[in-house]
Order: structure tokens, then sequence, then C-alpha cells
């Protein structure tokens, strides 16, 4: 299947998974330190419709999170149905990096993957459907690409002692993986493998099992659909309770809205390269920050 007919089949499936309220369809896009997770899900809100397509990713735990369960920030960030999701490393993203720091003993890992398993678990028996996608680079590869944002004084922030430390430990972080796919693959929620070394073959894998995804929520049998719409009240709209304690917020004027519009100059254009390198330049400030 061509990279047209993929985004082609993508949208037409996407837009029926919205229209059925169905799924939701939950992505989780894995991989050693320096694997393009970000890119690639940067191409599939290109690729795919972003209204109905939502991205999340997850640093260190804050104080509000630390003060609740440890599923509790992925349980707050599920979507609704009909809307695909893509988790950057996922709740697979702390137990690697705990093995990547050498602070996380095989007991341990085991059993916050078998926590992991009846999570998924939890969520596809609600109708979810889940993908696991590791994104592979061999230490060699991870070592040149490491060199190379050195040399970039635009990205040399990706390539920090941290980085370089867990370098060291990348065979250790694949076998820990091995070990979480073989506790935690399933027929509801499989792994796949892409070699994240070729851009345009891992767009197309990964764009594939997205899309084998959203298929088998629409072939399933049944699910448990939006809630339905509030009757009709006697003047014809959806009657909905009123608001106890507060007044209505009052409309915005119409001729606000358009005063504001035309006030924008939608001819300014920026060249691609220019936003690029900014871009790239504020995600560094934002992580020296």
């Amino acid at each position: 299947m061509t990279g047209t007919t993929l985004r082609a089949g993508l949208l037409t499936a996407q837009h029926e998974l919205r229209k059925r309220g169905a799924g939701p369809v939950l992505v989780v896009l894995a991989g050693p330190e320096t694997v393009d997770r970000s890119e690639t899900a940067n191409e599939l809100n290109a690729w795919m419709d972003p209204r109905w397509l939502e991205t999340r990713a997850w640093g260190e735990a804050s104080d509000e999170e630390l003060e609740r369960p440890g599923f509790w920030r992925y349980w707050r960030a599920l979507p609704p149905r009909g809307v695909v999701a893509l988790f950057l490393s996922g709740w697979y993203g702390p137990p690697l990096l705990d093995v990547a720091e050498e602070r996380c003993s095989r007991k341990m890992f085991d059993r916050r993957m078998r926590r992991i398993a009846e999570f998924e678990r939890a969520l596809a028996d609600d109708g979810a459907a889940i993908v696991k996608i590791w994104l592979h680079v061999d230490r060699k590869t991870q070592r040149e690409r490491l060199k190379a944002f050195e040399a970039d004084p635009l990205r040399r922030w990706r390539a920090g002692t941290d980085q370089w430390r867990r370098l060291r430990r990348h065979a250790d972080v694949v076998k820990a993986w091995q070990r979480a796919a073989k506790l935690t693959d399933a027929p509801e929620s499989p792994w796949r493998v892409i070699d994240d070394a070729d851009a345009t073959n891992r767009m197309e894998r990964v764009a594939s099992a997205v899309l084998d995804a959203i298929r088998q929520v629409l072939d399933a049998p049944s699910h448990d659909g939006p809630e339905p719409a509030a009757p009709a009240s006697p003047g014809g709209a959806a009657s909905r309770p009123a608001s106890v304690g507060a007044p209505a917020s009052p409309p915005v004027p119409v001729t606000l809205v358009r005063d504001h519009l035309s006030a924008l100059d939608l001819t300014r254009t920026i060249p691609k390269s220019r936003a690029l390198i900014d871009l790239e330049r504020q995600q560094g400030r934002l992580y020296e920050a």
C-alpha cells in the first residue's frame, strides 16, 4: 500500500470511527532514547485529521501525581470514544527509564509489567483498541545520532549527559523491553517492532498499524456508542438542566468576533526552514528551563 493510499485509508477510517463513536484507539510509541517518537507523531498529525487525534507525553511525575495511584495520570489522559490517541512512551516510559538509570530490580520490573497488562486488559474490555509500537534502533545508530545532535547548535540540547549515560545501558533497555513484550503482548494489545532507521518505511508501517487498529474497532460486532442526545424540549431545542447558583454567561456578540478576525493579516507567511529553526530553538530553551 502506497503512502497516498495509506493516508486516504487513515482519513476514511478515522472519520468513520468518529461517526460511530467507537473505540477509542490507543497507540503507544516506545523505543530507545534517540528514536523519532515526536517526529512520527508529527507525521501522523499531518496525515490524519488532527481534530480527532490526541498526542500525549509525560515527564517526571508532578507532586499532584505522586500523591495518587501510579496510573492516575494515564486514566486522566484517555481519549473519548471516536478518537485516536498517540502516547509517546506511555506507561512503558517510567519502567524502561528506571532500567536505564539502574534503579529497578527484575522483580519490581515484572510486577510493574503485570500491572500494565491488567490496565490494558481493562481498557480493551471497555472497547478500546490498543497497539504498541517499538521503534527500534541499534546502539551504533543511536551513538551516531547523539554525535549529530552535539554538532548541531540548535539540537545540542538533545545530547546531554543523561542521554550519553543511558546509551551505555542500551543493551539493558532493549532486554528490558523484550521482557516487557513477553509479559504484556496480548491479542487485544499487541506489540509491533518497526525499524526506526528508515523514515519512509517507518511511517508507512506505523500508519498501517494505526489503520489496522481502527479497522479492528470498526469491525467489532458491537460497542458502546456515545451517550444518546437529550430529549428535545417543546420548543424544539434539546432540554438542558438549568445551572444552579450561577447566571448563564452572555453570548459573545457576532460583530465582535468579526472585528477580531478582520484585524488578522492572513497574507503573512514564514518560510518553512525558518519555522523549523525557530521551533528547535524554542524546544531547546524549554528543555533547559
